[in-house]
């Protein structure tokens, strides 16, 4: 039945005949970037990412796949440590893709399929997104999951968003199913002794890329009247753009479908970014580390306590409607635009540092966990 349903969605949709003939090219540069490398290797650490879009083959940026490719990036450069080949893959029965383009970097991205098939390694390291958790313990293709019950594996949980990770039963279901299971975080809010002992794993700190030294931050003279504002859904978010429209020498802007540098140099303009999201996420932090003040509500489950008397940082989002032109008004004296993000800046660049970052991730590869 699986080829008359696929013939027949050949014909009925344009999209899975652009698809077909897009991933037969894909699949034909895989396989031969794929065996320049040895087949042979102590190990192998992959990195699961999303895959295309069914409709135009093109991959979506977010913090989260940008981090990923960032632990990638530096885990190449541990190889003395690990001794490891390491790859970056498509989730699995995710639309396939070769590059992603939106963002610097140099990474090929093959499927997980490809990779168990081609190296003989005694052992598997996979970086898997939380997100993706519940879906790798219950609805991996049947021949995947016998393969890799098979060799030595050991999952990783990549938790990025604390709000996203999978109930405890769940990531016990992962950790007796295969070899060993860890937790790293990207937030120092959710590593701790509790979550531990709840998860019921190793869990290691982790942190992100983000580092003051890698921005070249504006002065308030270089600034912009502009306001970025993150493309997060939130239910007061309307009202707040109408708030805002009384700040009729500003522009507003939603970040949407741009690539990381034009992103990156609206921040380095902007006076001011504003996220609905997670609150302590990339669109607060870069914003800050490319001088412009964060605006945002204190969300508990990602920023540190020493935050939350931070300026720009409400109580609420009743306290942030009410009180948003007031401060953007104020913060139009030089004085207090610099006192206010250097508030900012301060408590960003102890919670961030790029040495740290990597510090931690090589700590993670030599198995000295933050809560073993």
């Amino acid at each position: 039945m699986a080829p008359i349903r696929t013939l027949y969605r050949l014909f009925r949709y344009r999209a899975e005949w652009k698809k077909h003939w897009r991933e037969i090219s894909i699949r034909r540069n895989q396989r031969r970037i794929l065996h320049t490398y040895p087949r042979k290797l102590e190990e192998v650490i992959v990195f699961l990412v999303p895959g295309a879009s069914y409709a135009s083959g093109r991959e979506s940026i977010s913090g989260g796949v940008i981090s990923i490719f960032s632990l990638w990036e530096e885990s190449r450069k541990l190889h003395d440590e690990h001794k490891a080949g390491v790859f970056v893959a498509t989730f699995p029965g995710e639309h396939l893709l070769l590059r992603y383009t939106n963002f610097e970097n140099d990474a090929i991205v093959f499927n997980l399929e490809q990779l168990l098939t081609y190296f003989k390694a005694p052992k598997y390291l996979i970086h898997i997104p939380e997100l993706y958790v519940a879906n790798f313990v219950n609805k991996l293709p049947r021949d995947l999951d016998k393969r890799l019950r098979g060799i030595n594996v050991h999952c990783n949980i990549l938790n990025q968003n604390i709000l996203l990770m999978p109930d405890t039963n769940t990531i016990r279901m992962l950790a007796n199913k295969y070899d060993a299971c860890t937790i790293t975080t990207a937030h120092s809010k959710y590593c701790n002794s509790e979550l531990r002992k709840e998860f019921g794993v190793p869990l290691h700190k982790l942190s992100v890329w983000i580092s003051a030294e890698l921005y070249k931050p504006a002065n308030f003279a270089e600034k912009e009247r502009l306001i970025l504002v993150s493309p997060d859904d939130h239910p007061v978010k309307q009202r707040l753009l109408a708030k805002l429209t009384e700040l009729f020498d500003y522009d507003i802007q939603v970040i949407r479908d741009l690539k990381y540098t034009d992103y990156l140099k609206l921040q380095t303009k902007a006076k001011f970014t504003l996220t609905l999201g997670e609150g302590l996420d990339a669109y607060f932090i870069e914003g800050v580390f490319s001088g412009a003040i964060g605006i945002t509500v204190y969300n508990e489950h990602f920023f540190p306590p020493d935050f939350s008397n931070c300026p720009g940082i409400f109580s609420n989002p009743e306290e942030l409607i009410t009180n948003i032109l007031q401060f953007v008004r104020e913060c139009e004296k030089q004085d207090s635009f610099d006192g206010h993000h250097m508030a900012q800046f301060e408590r960003c660049n102890r919670e961030y540092n790029s040495s740290r970052y990597r510090k931690n991730l090589e700590l993670f590869y030599s198995g000295n966990y933050t809560f073993p």
